[in-house]
């Protein structure tokens, strides 16, 4: 049996809908393996899992909630923020829960 190749974006469109998780729903992550050699799934996890801080910061000034890390190469470390967080490469938190993205709330002041 041969399959037809495509281009991904010939067969699928980019959807982005921003979501705020309900705790009371389990949501179910899911990938594409690198150069689409397959798809991968994990276990359900409730949606409380662990929020991500909402980020403020100047629409003016978007790095100014982040500085570097004085004794870490490529780790920076949050400015101003409610509570304190560390980022890191992806490489390094691979086989951890992550975030990529932040709600981010534009300071007026």
């Amino acid at each position: 049996m041969t399959a037809e190749r495509a281009l991904v974006g010939e067969v699928l469109h980019l959807n982005r809908v921003a979501i705020e998780p309900d705790p009371q729903v389990e949501y179910t992550a899911i990938g594409v393996r690198s150069f689409g050699k397959g798809i991968f799934h994990y276990e359900p996890k409730p949606g409380d899992q662990k929020k991500v801080q909402d980020i403020a910061a100047h629409a003016n000034k978007p790095t100014a909630w982040i500085e570097p890390d004085s004794k870490q190469p490529l780790t920076f470390n949050t400015v101003g923020q409610s509570q304190p967080t560390t980022l890191v490469p992806l490489n390094r938190v691979i086989h951890e829960r992550y975030a990529v993205y932040w709600k981010v709330d534009n300071k007026t002041t």
